[in-house]
């Protein structure tokens, strides 16, 4: 059974031109079928060109044989040709006007009548499936034309054919010729239909993909304006602005664009959602909700029991997420909001807080974290101490390079401390 399968996939490539494959594609494709058709043409041109060359070779003219021979010899190259990348309507074109040669020369020689008037009726279905419409009814018509010339015209032919006959061939001719040029305008109809239709599809398609897309990006929009709003209601309680929220969403846009830009830990930021690290680090200080009043209102610096108060909201933050993540799906966005919440008060040389983390076993989310939150901190103003310069901002950053803040990220910052700068000015006009 096996080798019944290799000799039915071997003889398949053969008159497939090597175009079958195990799929069983050309059963149903109009190309492949072509391709069959052409080689088995070719294939029966050789074998008959020959056979009449040596048959005739005792009444036939020196020409002819020539001629013939010339041809078995074209037909078989065209063969070869065929299993390269040569354009099919090439080798095609080229296979018909040998056929068309052969027709005449029969015609002409009257030889073998009855199989060379098959011959003639063969070739206007070969040329249109072959050539299509346009091309196929020229060479049809060519044949034609030069058939009804040598069967007509006296003198034309080696071989006078009798009226009836004449007439018989070209009549045949035509009614097969037309039913197959109807064939093809059907089939071409057929096709243009089905390609429309396709391409309206393609359009329904592309619509309703923009349709989601648009849908998607309104509930994204409606997401990321809940939660900065909740986030800021979050930062007014502590008699801060919103802008908090923005200006260090901008620094961590700033400084991710930087490390992509440069390679700093490639291999962990890779696989990063940067549009939901955006949203989700909103909530990086969610857990203030949980404290009190008198703490985060107070005008003056922090006593150490009430620092120590203000540092649960770390905590806070991942239990209130955690409680949003028990009553949803797993969400990358509330895994990159656990640990802005959890870790951005780490320090590189472990005496942050909440969980005393030292260098990358600090998140990188909330090593980055770390230095957009420090640096507006300390830019803006509050009632126990004035806003430092950008300068000073930068300075300060600098000399904890490598005791509170990760040195490769210190060194990303200063690259792009200047668009710090802008981006936190137009923040504060707006």
């Amino acid at each position: 059974m096996r080798a019944k399968n290799k000799l039915l996939k071997f003889f398949l490539n053969i008159i497939t031109s090597g175009k079958y494959n195990e799929k069983n594609d050309f059963l149903i494709s109009d190309y492949l079928i072509r391709y069959t058709l052409m080689n088995i043409m070719i294939v029966c041109g050789v074998i008959f060109l020959v056979v009449l060359t040596v048959r005739h070779r005792s009444d036939w003219s020196f020409f002819a044989m020539v001629i013939n021979s010339i041809s078995a010899f074209l037909l078989v190259v065209l063969f070869i040709v065929a299993r390269t990348k040569t354009p099919q309507f090439v080798v095609s074109l080229i296979s018909l006007i040998l056929w068309i040669l052969f027709c005449v020369l029969n015609i002409w020689y009257g030889k073998g009548q009855g199989a060379n008037f098959v011959y003639i009726y063969i070739l206007p279905i070969l040329a249109i499936m072959l050539l299509g419409m346009r091309s196929g009814v020229i060479l049809s018509v060519i044949l034609l034309c030069f058939v009804a010339a040598e069967m007509f015209v006296p003198g034309l032919s080696h071989f006078t054919y009798h009226i009836d006959v004449s007439n018989r061939v070209v009549i045949a001719y035509f009614l097969i010729l037309v039913p197959m040029i109807a064939i093809e305008i059907t089939r071409k109809t057929k096709d243009e239909l089905i390609e429309k239709q396709r391409n309206q599809l393609q359009n329904f398609n592309d619509n309703l993909q923009k349709m989601v897309e648009e849908k998607t990006q309104n509930v994204l929009d409606l997401q990321n304006a809940l939660l900065k709003t909740m986030a800021e209601l979050v930062e007014c309680r502590d008699d801060v602005t919103g802008g908090h929220i923005e200006r260090t969403q901008h620094g961590i846009k700033i400084l991710l664009d930087e490390m992509k830009r440069s390679g700093i830990y490639r291999e962990e930021i890779e696989g990063w959602n940067t549009a939901l690290i955006l949203q989700s680090c909103q909530l990086h200080d969610i857990g203030k909700i949980s404290i009190s009043d008198n703490i985060l209102k107070k005008p003056a610096k922090l006593s150490e029991n009430e620092f120590e108060e203000m540092k649960k909201h770390v905590s806070f933050g991942e239990q209130i997420i955690g409680k949003i993540e028990t009553l949803t799906k797993e969400s990358d966005f509330l895994k990159y909001a656990n640990i802005f919440a959890g870790s951005h008060h780490e320090k590189w040389d472990g005496s942050g807080y909440l969980r005393g983390l030292k260098k990358n076993d600090i998140p990188l989310l909330g090593r980055i974290m770390a230095i957009a939150d420090v640096y507006d901190a300390l830019t803006s103003e509050r009632p126990y101490k004035r806003a430092f310069t950008h300068e000073e901002a930068v300075q300060i950053i600098i000399e904890q390079k490598g005791t509170q803040f990760d040195p490769l990220l210190v060194e990303t910052f200063i690259r792009v401390a200047e668009q710090f700068r802008v981006e936190n000015a137009k923040i504060k006009e707006s």
